[in-house]
Order: structure tokens, then sequence, then C-alpha cells
């Protein structure tokens, strides 16, 4: 039996599941979730599917190995069909169209690229003050480097 008191920040879906694990694995251990909200998985969690898709499920240092999803051409093939199928479909009402995840962040991150990165008036205006301060030379507003 474990003598000891752990705190767990956050009852979202990680948090909950950490204590849990702990709770399984050391009984008599003493679990403390602190949650500002009045009721657990108010945040992300009570958003999404509760799945949590991170590398946490992988051994260190492991790869996730493409071979597993079967031969290389065969999965690329049936991906692209099915990003076929998904942007074939019809956008919803007021929406700009069908995208997968990833592919507006993915525009955005093109645009940047070429066009530079949106700084709010005030915003610039405090870091050319700040520049000028430390004697630093700020690239021209619009410019790109």
């Amino acid at each position: 039996m474990a003598d000891e008191t752990i705190g767990i920040v956050g009852a979202g879906i990680v948090g909950l599941a950490t204590g849990r694990e702990i709770a399984l694995r050391r009984p008599g251990t003493r679990i403390v979730v602190l949650e500002k909200e009045r009721a657990v998985a108010v945040h992300q969690t009570g958003h999404n599917s509760g799945v949590v898709h991170a590398g946490i499920y992988y051994a260190p240092g492991s790869l996730i190995d493409p071979a597993a999803f079967g031969d290389a051409d065969a999965f690329t093939a049936a991906v692209d069909a099915t990003l076929g199928t998904l942007k074939g479909l019809a956008a919803a009402d007021g929406a700009e169209g069908v995208f997968y995840p990833g592919e507006r962040s993915a525009a955005v991150s093109v645009r940047r690229a070429e066009k530079g990165v949106p700084v709010a008036a005030k915003v610039w205006r405090e870091l050319t003050e700040s520049a000028d301060k430390l004697g630093i030379t700020p690239p021209e507003a619009g410019s790109q480097g």
C-alpha cells in the first residue's frame, strides 16, 4: 500500500486518465485532482470525441511504421481516393468549402511564407519602439526577410 498523495492539475481526459492509471498501478495512493471549473471535461475534452490522439501510446523513441498500413503505394492511393471523395462533397450552407484536417492551416502557412505574417498596428508600434530602445533596426512593414 502506497503512502503518498499525488496531485493532478486538470480534470480533463488526460488528467482523469492519468489519475485512474496511477490508482490502478499504485493501490492506496491518494490522488487529488485540482480543477478550476465546477465540472470535469468543461474545456477541450468536452468539445471533442474524448479520444486523445497523441504519441503517448508509443514507446519512447519509436516511430509509426508506415508498412503497418500495407503497401505504401496502395495506402497513398487509398488516402488520395478518400480525400477526393471528401473534397467532392457539397459544402454546408454558408461554408467556404469542405476541408480535411490541416488543409486550412497549410494554406495559411503558404500565404504567410509568400506575403508575411500579419501584425496588428498596436503590436507593430510596440515592437518598433522596443527595437529603437535596444538599438535594433526592425524590417520595414510589408518586407520579407
